[in-house]
């Protein structure tokens, strides 16, 4: 059987899933304040994935939101000393995202 998940992974899952959903209905402000949560709670527990999903999706939020600036400024926090132990998956939509707003900009 396998353990159970820590309570604030829990959480910044839960978090992440509700700010994913406030960026599909175009509430940015709400989609930003929520994924800056998650990523609080995935930085105090180190969770490296869990922190390049929320960068990812608060960038996303900021390209969304005419932003472009800021979506590059956390794209390319993905991946760095900051973000331990992020997959090759995270590591490709960080990349293609930054292209997308460059593109757009």
């Amino acid at each position: 059987k396998a353990a159970p998940l820590p309570v604030r992974l829990l959480q910044s899952i839960e978090l992440n899933n509700q700010a994913a959903a406030a960026l599909a209905r175009a509430d940015y402000v709400m989609a930003e304040r929520l994924y800056l949560k998650a990523l609080g709670h995935d930085r105090a527990i180190e969770n490296g994935e869990g922190i390049a999903i929320d960068l990812i999706g608060l960038a996303l939020t900021y390209q969304k939101a005419g932003r472009p600036d800021e979506a590059l400024r956390v794209v390319d926090l993905v991946g760095s000393d900051k973000t331990p132990d992020v997959s090759p998956r995270r590591l490709t939509e960080a990349a293609l995202l930054r292209g997308s707003v460059l593109l757009g900009k």
